[in-house]
Formats: C-alpha cells, sequence, structure tokens
C-alpha cells in the first residue's frame, strides 16, 4: 500500500519549458537582443545535456551556470555575454511559474491521503520562490531539494537523506512521480521505490528501466493512487 508520494517539480507540477522561454524572451529582450523561434530548441538540447551530467556527476550546478547560455550562444552565433544572460534568465524565472495542467487538481486529491513530498535537482531559492508564487504549497508535506541535502536525483544519498526525514515512510510504500528517466524513474527503482513516469509527449516506453505506471496527464494519476 502507498503512503509517501513523491514528486518532481519541473515539468512534472510545474512548466519548466514555458517558463524558461518566457523567461528568455524578457532576457534577451534586456540584451537588445532578437529572440526567434529557433532559440528555445537549441536552449533544450544544451540544458538537457548538462542536467544529465549534473545527475551523472560529471558537472556541478554551479559549472552549468557558468556556461549553459554562452554555449548556447556559440551555437547560435550570438554575440553576448552568457554569464549576464544566466543572470537575468535566473532572475526571471524565479518569479514566473506556470503550473503544469491538472497540478493543483492532482495535489489537492493527494493531500488529505498521503505523505506528499517534492523532490527536485533544481537549485533551492530558485524552486522556494516559483513554489511561493503558486497556490500548491498549502498542499504539500515536505519539499527535498538536492542543493540542500547535499546530494542529487538519482544517487542513493539523496533518498537517504529524504527517508532520514520520513520517520514513518519506506521505500517499500512510497512512489515517485516525474518525467526524468534518468532522475526520477531509474534513481527510485534502484531505491526500491514504485515509479510512476510522466509522459505527456507520448515518448516510446524503454524497456531497459523498470517502470511501474507510464500516464500522459496528471489527472491519470488518480486512477493509479
Amino acid at each position: 500500500m502507498i503512503k509517501t508520494v513523491f514528486l518532481d517539480i519541473d515539468n512534472t507540477l510545474l512548466d519548466f519549458n514555458e517558463c524558461a522561454n518566457v523567461s528568455a524572451q524578457k532576457a534577451f529582450r534586456d540584451l537588445n537582443l532578437t529572440y526567434h523561434e529557433g532559440v528555445f530548441p537549441v536552449f533544450t538540447e544544451e540544458n538537457d545535456k548538462l542536467w544529465l551530467k549534473i545527475e551523472d556527476g560529471t558537472i556541478t550546478r554551479e559549472e552549468l551556470h557558468r556556461v549553459r547560455w554562452q554555449l548556447i550562444f556559440d551555437r547560435l552565433q550570438i554575440d553576448a555575454d552568457g554569464i549576464l544572460m544566466e543572470k537575468l534568465f535566473l532572475d526571471y524565472i524565479k518569479e514566473s511559474p506556470v503550473l503544469m495542467a491538472g497540478a493543483l487538481e492532482l495535489l489537492t486529491y493527494l493531500s488529505p491521503r498521503y505523505t506528499v513530498c517534492l523532490a527536485s535537482n533544481a537549485p533551492e531559492q530558485q524552486q522556494l520562490k516559483r513554489l511561493a508564487h503558486t497556490p500548491i504549497l498549502p498542499l504539500v508535506d515536505h519539499i527535498f531539494l538536492s542543493e540542500a541535502l547535499g546530494a542529487a536525483k538519482p544517487e542513493k544519498a539523496f533518498w537517504d537523506a529524504c527517508f532520514a526525514q520520513l520517520s514513518d515512510a519506506s521505500p517499500e510504500t512510497s512512489i515517485i512521480i516525474g518525467d526524468s528517466l534518468t532522475a526520477d524513474i531509474i534513481g527510485g527503482a534502484g531505491y526500491g521505490l514504485k515509479t510512476c513516469w510522466f509522459n505527456p509527449n507520448h515518448l516510446l516506453t524503454p524497456t531497459d528501466c523498470q517502470i511501474d505506471y507510464v500516464v500522459h496527464t496528471l489527472a491519470e494519476i488518480k486512477d493509479i493512487l
């Protein structure tokens, strides 16, 4: 029986892509740069590659912030200051959370039934500020952020730190819901949690990792829990 529900934040509860797109447009405006439809696909590709490196421990979050926008500018052949762009981008992203469709309804459903925990690798202050601009915090029991815990998903140490603060929880009675196969699904399954892959883009389900449930909308989770 599931008693504890862990939910990823970005692109599970909060629409990071929409938030990042809007924030990038505002930062481009501040730098007097032209924002065009080719910018965000390059951002997504480079950002995803950098976060995979964070998950496997080959770079730090600080290194990501130092190189992210310079890599993007180099690919787009834009002559601009990547460090300044990163600062502006982060300032805007903290103030512009966008809830995923069905996120508030899901948490309203889960809150009286389960211990609800948020689990994220994103920067602590960024996430806390973004969450504070949403109505979901009263529906959450715990927020576990890798920066505060000193370890990131999918590391075992991340889950060790989470369960050390949950005296009445165990992996066997817990589930992780998230969009990342590496951080959420493989990491959670390796620790003994049930897993639910949030797959809104209907990607092909891999067969080389343990996935207990696949959902394409957050509303479908009510049929599982």
